[in-house]
């Protein structure tokens, strides 16, 4: 197996969990900014379709990818997300 096939076997056994929303917390360092319009159809999105992929957090429950889904789930008042 090389390098690639190995990263992949590891994510393919990578599972979710669900936890509470306000167990997370954004990046301070995170320079990218949402435009509303994107928050507006990522909230339809996640009404609609339900969290169909996991917001990845550091072991410190930092949010490293995800934050505009992140946003939205806390608009729609949502208790918990899937990481």
């Amino acid at each position: 197996m090389n390098a690639s096939s190995d990263h992949t076997a590891q994510l393919a056994h990578s599972q979710s969990e669900t936890v509470d929303i306000t167990s997370l917390e954004f990046d301070s360092n995170n320079t990218r900014i949402h435009p509303v319009a994107n928050i507006e159809t990522l909230k339809k999105s996640l009404e609609r379709f339900g969290q169909q992929k996991p917001i990845v957090v550091d072991a410190k429950g930092i949010i490293v990818a995800g934050n505009g889904t992140m946003m939205a789930a806390k608009m729609l008042n949502w208790s918990s997300v899937e990481i």
